[in-house]
């Protein structure tokens, strides 16, 4: 028995303490536990083994402290013990034991300083230290951590700045939600093109985000929710079209949503906007995205009609756009019609069949509805001014170009007059007098910004 080198006893259901035999194994490199029923506190002479590389207690029922010293042979290069009821600080010779490529200690109940418990580690990958009882700082140290791809602390007591040093790791994913962290998001962040997730939500953040989000070519996860982060939303983060989930809530956002969101086009599970500043009309771009599963764009000031071009919003199953200034009817989608009546209360004058509730929409408000097409004003003129039309010239009244007052600026194309007024048909008269017949036309354009 003691020249065993790998125990693997996972997922055998096994109960009860771990024996104090075991550290009679001295060459044991594997110790592999997890996904049991077992419990108590570990034995300390676990430590004394020297030769440990892998050594997992994760998904049991283990309470009390870790082993104080888990590295003692400096040769440990996989540590999990998460999903237990430790308690009390970490392992002190883990701060030295740069053999360290993975560690997961989450869903604990373990505490200290997290600046002091951990130092440098050249070959460390990973580490999840979220849900436990962890205070004071982010340590520049993690960006000595050259291959480092993953650093998650959430869920702790954290406080003070994200540290700008972060840059120098590798990081894919870099999770720091749930603490106290202030300040403003280090413009350095925005340069770590390797991050596909970044969740920096439930802080104290502040601050604006710049132009220079686009250079997150590939982040597909962003959540910046519950902070203090100020001023407009960036045109640019529509070059991210990577994107699968975009949460920018309960911030203090301000001015329109840019066009340019609807480039994302891989969006599917989330573009959460509530509980900001946000004015101006829904972009009939939003429309594009049609992956998209959940909006939210509740608790903001936004203006204008809900956009047709929703109802091509075919994976949409969740809307809220309550509580804003919205007018005219809901576009018909299965989104809007399994919606409950609180997700549009608190509007300027919603209307519809889709929700229950909501009054019935004039037929002429869906008429005028913007569907990306906005109509001009109606043209009179008579059948005598199609030639001067033709010759470039134009009638006018009361001292008034008719085409200025139509903000067509003298150009109006005559095709468009034609194809308008059906060549001038009778049906599209108004009026006749003298040697003169009045016709009406209503010509659409598409808007393109």
């Amino acid at each position: 028995m003691a020249s065993l080198v790998n125990l693997s006893l996972s997922t055998n259901f096994l109960s009860g303490s771990i024996p104090q035999t075991f550290a009679n194994l001295s060459k044991l490199k594997v110790l592999s536990l997890y996904e049991n029923q077992l419990s108590d506190i570990i034995p300390t002479s676990i430590g004394q083994l020297e030769n440990l590389v892998n050594l997992q207690f994760s998904s049991n029922n283990f309470s009390g402290n870790l082993p104080q010293q888990l590295c003692v042979g400096g040769s440990l290069s996989y540590l999990a013990a998460n999903d237990n009821s430790f308690t009390g600080p970490i392992p002190k010779d883990l701060r030295n034991c740069t053999s360290l490529l993975r560690v997961r200690l989450e869903n604990n109940q373990l505490k200290g300083n997290i600046s002091e418990a951990f130092g440098s580690y050249p070959l460390l990958a990973y580490i999840n230290l979220s849900n436990n009882k962890f205070y004071g700082e982010i340590s520049s140290n993690w960006g000595k951590c050259p291959n480092l791809t993953t650093l998650i602390t959430s869920r702790n007591d954290i406080t003070g700045r994200i540290p700008p040093e972060l840059r120098k790791s590798s990081l894919f994913e870099l999770d720091l939600s749930s603490n106290r962290l202030i300040g403003e998001i280090p413009k350095e962040l925005w340069k770590m093109k390797f991050l596909f997730v970044l969740n920096l939500s439930h802080n104290q953040l502040s601050g604006s985000l710049p132009s220079e989000i686009r250079k997150l070519s590939n982040l597909e996860y962003l959540d910046l929710s519950a902070n203090n982060l100020t001023g407009p939303i960036p045109e640019q983060l529509g070059d991210c079209f990577k994107m699968l989930y975009l949460h920018l809530g309960e911030n203090r956002f301000n001015g329109s949503i840019p066009k340019q969101m609807g480039n994302m086009i891989f969006l599917q599970f989330l573009m959460d906007l509530s509980h900001n500043q946000l004015l101006g009309e829904i972009p009939l771009e939003i429309g594009r995205l049609q992956m998209l599963e959940i909006l939210n764009l509740s608790y903001n000031m936004l203006s204008g009609s809900i956009p047709s071009s929703f109802e091509e919003m075919i994976s949409l199953i969740s809307i809220d756009v309550s509580y804003n200034e919205l007018a005219g009817p809901i576009p018909k989608s299965k989104a809007s019609k399994d919606a409950p009546i609180k997700a549009f209360t608190n509007n300027k004058a919603l209307c519809g069949n889709v929700a229950i509730g909501l009054p019935s929409c004039n037929p002429s408000m869906i008429e005028k509805r913007n569907t990306g097409k906005k109509p001009r004003n109606c043209l009179d003129f008579s059948k005598k001014s199609r030639k001067k039309i033709e010759m470039g010239q134009t009638e006018r009244s009361d001292q008034r170009d008719l085409f200025v007052i139509c903000n067509y600026d003298g150009r109006i194309v005559h095709e468009n007059i034609i194809e308008a007024t059906h060549n001038f048909d009778d049906k599209h008269c108004i009026g006749k007098g003298g040697n003169e017949s009045v016709y009406k036309a209503l010509y659409t354009y598409h808007q393109d910004n």
